[in-house]
């Protein structure tokens, strides 16, 4: 289902599959012997703002890294709204926005 939501830029498909599945590996991650407790309570104070947001209309996903940092998926024409709103939550937050790369590019050399 991710495959074909990637493929077909899908964001409303492919946002809840990656959120339930970010969301499935810190509750493994909960679960292990001894716990890893990365999500804290500016992460979670994350995770409660971003279904509140798309309650509102805001078509914003969240994924988690291996640690406490949220990652969210958006539309570029939400960018500027998911800024404004992470700046009301936290504003001393240090945000990256990322883009699509220009793709594959073939070279004859090699690290040989």
């Amino acid at each position: 289902a991710m495959t074909a939501a990637s493929a077909g830029r899908d964001l409303g498909t492919l946002g809840p599959l990656v959120e339930q599945e970010s969301l499935e590996v810190q509750a493994l991650m909960m679960s292990s012997t001894p716990p890893c407790l990365y999500m804290g309570p500016g992460t979670l104070a994350f995770v409660h703002a971003v279904r509140q947001w798309r309650e509102e209309g805001l078509d914003v996903y969240l994924t988690l890294d291996a640690g406490p940092n949220p990652h969210l998926l958006c539309e570029g024409r939400d960018e500027a709204q998911v800024l404004a709103q992470i700046g009301q939550l936290a504003p001393r937050a240090t945000v990256l926005c990322n883009r699509p790369g220009p793709g594959v590019t073939l070279v004859d050399d090699h690290l040989l």
